[in-house]
Parts: C-alpha cells; sequence; structure tokens
C-alpha cells in the first residue's frame, strides 16, 4: 500500500465530525499529506409527493444558506489548520453523503477517508451513511465515535484470521504504527463452544494457532525493522467478543481490520465480525477491504 498523501475528511459539523478531524490530523501529520474537508447538503426528496405548494424554491433557499453556512466555517478552518502546518481544502456538495463521499474519495484519488458517526444509539451504532461508505469505498475507511486520550494513538491492533487476506490491514497498521511510534498488537481468536470433554481440543488449538501466529509474525518483524509488535492467540465463545475483551484489556487505540470486498452485487457485504467490532467498540476503527473478483 501506498503511503497516505490524501485524506478525505467527511463532516456534518457535529461533535463526532469534530472528533474524526482530531484523528486526521494526527494521520496528516504523521504522513506530511492533505485534509479534503468535505460537508454534503442533502436535499429531501419530493419527486413522488403531490404537494399543494411549489416547493423547489424554499428547497434552493436552504440549500444556499448551508452551504453558505458550510463555506464560513471551511474558510476559518484553513487559516486554523495552517497555523498547525496542516495542509487543508476543502469540498462542499449537493446530494446523497455516501454517494458524494465516495465520488469525492475518487475525484482527489484520495488515500484514507475519515468520518464521524452518531449512530442509531448515539456512539454504539455505526450511522447509515458510514455503514454505506465502509461497505462501497475501495480505499481504507477510518470510523470515529468518540476521541480516546485526547486522539493519542500508541497501540494498534490488527486481528487476524491467520490467512494471507490481512496484508493489507497490517499493512497500512504498520505503516501508521511506524510514523506514530505506536505498538502494534496482532491477535487471533479461536472461536470456543460448550460441549464435554472438547476442552483438550481447544488447548491443543490455541498451542497450534499461538505457533501459527508467532511464525507469521517472525517474518513480518524482519521487515517491520524496531517496531514493537507483539502477537497473540485468544479463546473466546466468538471472534468479535474475543477482540473487543483484547481491546479493553490491552488499551489499544485504534483497530485496523480486513474485510472481504467482491466486485458485483456482493461489494455491499461486510463481514460479520468487522461490523460488530465497528458497532460495539467506541474507539476508531479502520477498516481495509481485501478485493476479490466475483466468481
Amino acid at each position: 500500500m501506498n503511503d497516505i498523501k490524501k485524506i478525505v475528511w467527511a463532516c456534518d459539523f457535529y461533535k463526532v465530525s469534530t472528533n474524526a478531524l482530531k484523528y486526521a490530523e494526527i494521520v496528516a501529520k504523521a504522513f506530511d499529506a492533505e485534509i479534503i474537508a468535505l460537508t454534503v447538503v442533502q436535499q429531501p426528496c419530493i419527486a413522488h409527493y403531490k404537494l399543494p405548494f411549489d416547493a423547489s424554491s424554499q428547497i434552493k433557499n436552504y440549500a444556499r444558506s448551508r452551504t453558505g453556512k458550510a463555506e464560513k466555517i471551511f474558510s476559518r478552518m484553513v487559516k486554523l489548520e495552517k497555523q498547525k502546518k496542516i495542509k487543508f481544502d476543502y469540498v462542499i456538495k449537493e446530494g446523497r453523503a455516501h454517494e458524494e463521499i465516495i465520488n469525492v474519495v475518487l475525484n482527489e484519488k484520495a488515500d484514507l477517508v475519515i468520518m464521524g458517526s452518531r449512530g442509531a444509539h448515539e456512539g454504539i451504532l455505526v450511522g447509515s451513511t458510514a455503514t454505506k461508505v465502509v461497505k462501497t469505498c475501495h480505499i481504507p475507511a477510518m470510523v470515529v465515535k468518540k476521541v480516546k486520550k485526547e486522539g493519542k494513538i500508541s497501540r494498534i491492533l490488527i486481528p487476524t484470521d491467520l490467512t494471507h487476506h490481512w496484508a493489507e490491514a497490517f499493512d497500512l497498521g504498520v505503516k501508521i504504527a511506524d510514523r506514530l511510534n505506536a505498538e502494534v498488537y496482532i491477535v487471533h481468536i479461536i472461536e470456543i463452544y460448550s460441549y464435554e470433554g472438547i476442552e483438550e481440543v481447544y488447548d491443543k488449538l490455541l498451542s497450534q494457532a499461538t505457533t501459527m501466529v508467532e511464525e507469521c509474525c517472525d517474518s513480518i518483524k524482519k521487515k517491520a525493522g524496531n517496531l514493537r509488535i507483539y502477537e497473540f492467540a485468544r479463546k473466546a465463545t466468538n471472534a468479535p467478543a474475543g477482540i473487543l475483551d483484547f481491546i479493553e484489556q490491552k488499551n489499544i487505540d485504534l483497530v485496523v481490520m480486513q474485510t472481504h470486498a467482491r466486485t458485483g452485487a456482493g461489494k455491499f457485504l461486510l463481514g460479520s465480525v468487522t461490523e460488530k467490532i465497528l458497532n460495539q467498540t467506541n474507539i476508531p476503527v479502520i477498516v481495509v477491504h481485501h478485493h476479490e473478483e466475483e466468481k
């Protein structure tokens, strides 16, 4: 994966957007990258309704007002970010939020998109716009709910299923860790089931998984130089529960996760583990797609 040179920060001017900006600034400073701020003025769809009056002029006035407010806010931010020595520009679009975010990502040839998510239950579930972007975006996407430790990233978790599919997530996680002098934690979760007499089997599986993770990381560490990389295999009732527990135990600041994306109809599917981690943790998560052709 190439270095991060351009970041799209999707903003709706709520607090979570400010939270997301803090992480965008951290990454931008680390990689000397440019931040492209984007807000989308969404208009209500009235084409299928019979209204007793012409609402088009009111909708235009609304869009003009929102655009004007966004212009003023972003103009001030350009000056503030310049003081922080961060390259900063902005784009204001009208349309459907997730579609315009993807369009700007493509047009700007961005390397990372960062967005806040209030979610359906204020910080618990990932909101629909963020979910759609994560599912359809071809570049890594970071979802931010809250700011942890003033946005400091010192411990990065990369879950692995011990296949080659997690290589892109590891590549990105290591690049970020290298620039931020952060520790990297790699974990593989063995899902356990409560069957009598099966404990011995899981103990052997855990031992074998531990060896596999260590062997996998040995070759990786040679490429990573002086980075501090720690590898673990753990048992849990299911993978999301194991990962969430690990996040708490190790006080993780950022998760970088791999998921699968295919061309065609299947590209709209996220792995269930990825979705559960996105919905159930409050720390930032970067989703990296492993792209495969639809068979």
